[in-house]
């Protein structure tokens, strides 16, 4: 059955990159709205410009106390976001490498070193795409 899907690839080549790239968009959105917690991320995204919007407003008039207060809570902030975003990242890295290496073995003979930067183009359009659809920003 790999071997259909590859010559199938191989017949369509940008077509198919195309359609890999919005399938594996989709699924790790999956991933990341199941496992990230999208709701707590907004939460602390909200957060992180308020806090911004005081750091700046404290800088303007010299207080560099509290500009330094606000910046302890912004890295606080920053590590539970880094903490949200590492579970969806750590499940899908490995099938991702593997994907990446299967469809390297497929698109370098067809397109040289440049199918990845056409994988890299359409997985941000679709990325974008599906985070703005399944609700993610």
């Amino acid at each position: 059955m790999l071997n259909n899907i590859a010559n199938l690839m191989k017949l369509y080549p940008l077509p198919s990159l195309f359609v890999f790239a919005i399938v594996i968009s989709f699924l790790i959105s999956l991933v990341q709205k199941y496992l990230g917690n999208p709701e707590r991320m907004k939460e602390l995204k909200k957060m992180q410009k308020s806090i911004q919007k005081k750091m700046k407003e404290h800088q303007k008039n010299g207080n560099q106390d509290k500009v330094m207060e606000l910046q302890k809570e912004m890295f606080s902030h920053m590590g539970e976001t880094f903490k949200h975003s590492m579970k969806p990242m750590l499940i899908t890295m490995v099938p991702m490498l593997i994907l990446i290496y299967w469809l390297k073995e497929i698109y370098t003979p067809l397109f040289g070193g440049w199918w990845i930067a056409y994988y890299i183009v359409f997985s941000l359009i679709a990325s974008f795409a599906w985070r703005k659809a399944l609700k993610l920003h």
